[in-house]
């Protein structure tokens, strides 16, 4: 939980406006529950451990349909979510290049930490896992380094 509150952080510092703010870490927000739930899905299998662990970030029982749903909802968004740079992170880059700050980076460690952790919760970490966080922090690393070429 404290890597998804220093990520809730690190975005609202981006924009001294409230509705922007408000907007980037919902979006941020949804990014990361369709990351965990992608992780959590990505062995076809939702084991004690994972569920643990997403009853920290959402009582999906709640939901309508219950937490089955909600993970394979939110795990059939994650395929087109992880092909785009979010704009949150697009901010965090444009921010982190006026300023010279290193938002951008840190949310990219925070990101990796969060993905880390759902690969963790079940005792064990399979490929399929692990090439989720994998393949989307390149993904962001990317971003910072064509904004880096491009100043």
């Amino acid at each position: 939980q404290s890597a998804v509150m220093e990520l809730i952080e690190l975005v609202e510092s981006l924009s001294e406006v409230k509705t922007e703010q408000e907007a980037l870490r919902q979006e941020m927000e949804g990014a990361v529950l369709k990351f965990v739930a992608a992780i959590v899905l990505a062995d076809g299998e939702y084991r004690d451990g994972e569920k643990d662990f997403i009853a920290l970030f959402v009582d999906s029982k709640a939901l309508p349909g219950g937490e089955y749903r909600y993970l394979n909802e939110y795990a059939a968004k994650w395929a087109e979510t992880a092909t785009q740079v979010p704009n949150f992170f697009e901010a965090a880059v444009r921010y982190d290049s006026a300023n010279k700050t290193g938002i951008a980076r840190a949310i990219v460690r925070n990101i990796q930490l969060i993905g880390n952790n759902v690969c963790a919760s079940d005792g064990r970490c399979g490929a399929l896992e692990r090439d989720i966080v994998q393949q989307y922090v390149v993904l962001l690393e990317n971003a910072i380094e064509r904004s880096t070429a491009e100043n």
